[in-house]
């Protein structure tokens, strides 16, 4: 399911039986942590006979409420089916005040990596971003992209409330980029609006990897080659204490 789900690769036999690849690793492991935290979160709804009971309250940016947090949500469902979830996708802001508030039991989003971790705070998955491209396109012909031969061509980059926006300019800033330089053919809204767009053949994005490699499904090229793109948590998870 984890397989179909995140489109990559987890298991391949060897001699040795059925091995993980590093794709899988890193998958299964952030499974695993976020289990574990939703585990921790239950425990308050145990019942006398020692079983899980009750509604968990998760606040999720878009990036882990819809590419992330369902298959693995629906897992822990299935092992603990007297558990329900109550999942709202919200931006950052929102998320930190409900958490203070107490309105929600766990927070999962992303943030650029080298920022201070909050109290309660939990990084589960880092990525990187990496350029997105049209099928055919000319730089998938080459094993190495510059920054300089990106910013060429048109760019679909976020608009100011998505969470990969604050990532990429994070990213053209230390990279010393300015933004009203680019060629931005437009702005959207999220990652699967940017990669409509990009299969449309109207310029090139940025997204986290994992996301490209979900992508490649839907014929979406992602290029890690480019030099010093941002890395991200990409998941973090802020269980309330």
């Amino acid at each position: 399911m984890l397989e179909e789900y995140f489109q990559t690769k987890i298991f391949e036999r060897s001699k040795r039986g059925m091995l993980l690849t590093a794709d899988g690793e890193e998958i299964v492991e952030m499974a695993r942590s976020i289990i574990t935290i939703l585990s921790r979160a239950a425990i308050k709804h145990i019942k006398p006979e020692g079983c899980l009971n009750g509604i968990i309250r998760v606040g999720a940016s878009k990036i882990a409420g819809e590419h992330v947090l369902p298959c693995i949500i629906s897992n822990f469902k299935r092992n603990n089916p007297s558990v329900d979830f109550n999942l709202e996708i919200l931006d950052l802001s929102q998320i930190m005040e409900k958490i203070s508030n107490g309105e929600i039991d766990i927070a999962s989003y992303t943030k650029p990596c080298g920022v201070e971790m909050l109290e309660g705070e939990i990084g589960i998955a880092r990525d990187e971003l990496v350029v997105i491209t049209p099928p055919g396109h000319n730089l998938t012909k080459r094993e190495d992209i510059t920054l300089e031969q990106i910013l060429r061509y048109p760019l679909i980059l976020y608009d100011t409330g998505c969470e990969v926006s604050n990532l990429l300019n994070e990213f053209f800033r230390l990279n010393g980029i300015r933004v009203e330089s680019l060629k931005v053919k437009m702005l959207m809204p999220d990652v699967s609006s940017s990669i409509i767009a990009v299969l449309e053949g109207l310029g090139l994005s940025f997204c986290p990897e994992l996301l490209a490699k979900k992508a490649k499904r839907a014929g979406v090229s992602g290029h890690n080659s480019c030099p010093r793109c941002r890395e991200c948590n990409l998941l973090n998870l802020h269980i309330k204490m």
